[in-house]
């Protein structure tokens, strides 16, 4: 039985037996030789004076109060305590890799489409107005001097003469044989003639771009 009065020192040697009833005035020192297994109840406070190692397991639930002072490597399984650490961990999980963009400060503005090239061709072309089976050369100043919507309405016109027939809306080639300007000469052509090969080179011949408008790419 412990005496019922505990002496003020502590003994040199430990008793065999631990007491039923801690005692009220614990040691200020800790013991040299830590207990074997730990207590079924922890205290309720932290020590004042933390271990030189820490434990080779730690604890399953974490501590109510967050040590005061981090650990300099931080643990590979955290646990997530009740409180925020007073101090940041000496090595904290590392940086992104780049920093986030700024925002705009502005959205985009919708895109503005490139207006379509609407003009009369100056090419001249052949057209049989008065269904008889005679073609003759005309051209869109022709067809703008009189009787305007029946010469637009002649198969092939409206697509040369797009301006003049306000039919910039129609993106199509004309029908018609074209006399385009071709080394100082004037040749008759269709706008299949203009697709089949050397595109872009025939596009370029006067008037050519405004009589093959979806070939060329001009609507």
């Amino acid at each position: 039985m412990p005496s019922d009065i505990p002496s003020f020192m502590p003994s040199d040697l430990p008793s065999i037996y631990p007491s039923d009833m801690p005692s009220d005035m614990p040691s200020f020192m800790p013991s040299d030789m830590p207990s074997m297994t730990p207590s079924d109840s922890p205290s309720l406070t932290p020590s004042k004076v933390p271990s030189d190692a820490p434990s080779g397991a730690p604890s399953v639930t974490p501590s109510l109060i967050p040590s005061k002072v981090p650990s300099d490597v931080p643990t590979g399984d955290p646990t997530f305590s009740i409180k925020p650490s007073p101090a940041p961990s000496a090595a904290p999980s590392g940086p992104t890799v780049g920093p986030t963009k700024p925002p705009t400060k502005a959205p985009t503005k919708a895109p503005v489409a490139t207006p379509a090239t609407c003009e009369d061709s100056v090419i001249r072309f052949k057209v049989d107005y008065n269904g008889d089976g005679q073609y003759k050369p005309q051209s869109c100043i022709w067809v703008a001097r009189k009787e305007t919507a029946t010469r637009c309405a002649v198969d092939g016109v409206s697509e040369i003469c797009a301006d003049t027939c306000e039919a910039c809306a129609t993106c199509a080639d004309s029908t018609l044989r074209l006399k385009i300007p071709k080394d100082g000469k004037k040749i008759a052509r269709y706008c299949t003639w203009v697709a089949r090969k050397f595109t872009n080179k025939r596009c370029g011949y006067e008037g050519v771009a405004e009589a093959c408008r979806s070939t060329c790419g001009t609507c």
